[in-house]
């Protein structure tokens, strides 16, 4: 097989009507509003190499940004981020990695917090014992990244290095 590749882009800008952002009251407090006008605007590029039968990368970056009418950034956006994942598989085994790296966030909203940029590197090696039974150790936050789910005020963080084993049986 000789080698593959694709290239997808996407490139979008919305003006929506009606956008309902959550904010901060007080302390204690979170609630809702409608913002009459609002703009998001972003990029998603993704490039798929195959150099073989056995192996396939993914690359990915993606970038986001939106504000209300008067130029104040929305909450909930997705954070810049960058993304390798790759794939190696052979008859009875499959190895896979994930190296997420997420950009800084300090442009947020008001009712979000700044965030330090993350390095997550995800890994996984699953072995195929027969054809209905195949037993997979799956490790998480490999680099034990302290990490936010979101920008918002109230996320949590997400888990620490974990590590699962797995058996899967199909009957």
């Amino acid at each position: 097989m000789a080698d593959t590749w694709q290239f997808d882009t996407s490139i979008y800008h919305y003006t929506l009507d009606d956008y309902i952002e959550r904010y901060r009251l007080n302390e204690q407090t979170l609630s809702y509003r409608n913002l009459a006008k609002a703009k998001i605007k972003g990029i998603e590029v993704a490039l798929r190499w195959q150099p073989s039968a056995l192996i396939e990368h993914h690359f990915s970056y993606q970038h986001q940004t939106g504000e209300d009418r008067d130029n104040n950034t929305l909450a909930d956006l997705h954070p810049n981020a960058l993304k390798w994942q790759s794939l190696l598989s052979m008859k009875q085994i499959n190895i896979s990695h994930s190296l997420s790296y997420r950009f800084k966030q300090d442009d947020v909203a008001s009712s979000e917090q700044a965030r330090d940029s993350a390095l997550i590197w995800d890994m996984s090696l699953s072995y195929q014992l027969n054809q209905q039974q195949s037993i997979s150790l799956i490790v998480n936050n490999l680099t034990n990244e302290h990490y936010y789910a979101s920008a918002d005020d109230k996320a949590s963080f997400e888990p620490k290095r974990n590590v699962t084993l797995k058996t899967e049986y199909i009957f």
